[in-house]
């Protein structure tokens, strides 16, 4: 059985286009996402290795939280879905789960780092001692 959900949050008419449709909700998404909380918790990770200065930080966040950067990267999602998979994702990220794993996804991320770093390090150990074999 096909489905048809209802989002009734941007107004369909025909002097909308496509593009315009799209932007509408990946201008939304973004936010709903909240690239910002994202980016803080990945700062919060690397910001020993950077070795920023408070001043530095909060220009990193400032940037990170421009409606400029937020509308780019809206636009990134409008190339890559639909209107209706945009919608898709909207109503998604409003449901619960969805609010969820926008809660959830800097520590997820974090973790993933992590494991990511201790991936590499075991890689490089492997391929060290290869190298002192030969």
């Amino acid at each position: 059985m096909d489905v048809q959900l209802s989002f009734p949050f941007i107004e369909e008419t025909d002097d909308v286009t496509e593009r315009t449709r799209r932007m509408l909700i990946a201008n939304r998404l973004v936010r709903i996402v909240d690239l910002a909380d994202i980016a803080q918790t990945i700062l919060d990770a690397i910001s020993d290795d950077l070795s920023m200065t408070v001043d530095e930080r909060k220009e990193f966040m400032n940037t990170v939280t421009s409606d400029k950067l937020l509308t780019e990267c809206a636009e990134v999602y409008a190339d890559y879905f639909t209107a209706e998979e945009l919608r898709e994702l909207e109503f998604f990220y409003a449901s619960g789960t969805g609010k969820k794993l926008v809660e959830n996804t800097p520590e997820i991320m974090q973790c993933c780092m992590k494991i990511g770093e201790r991936f590499a390090l075991s890689i490089h150990s492997e391929e060290v001692e290869k190298r002192n074999r030969i």
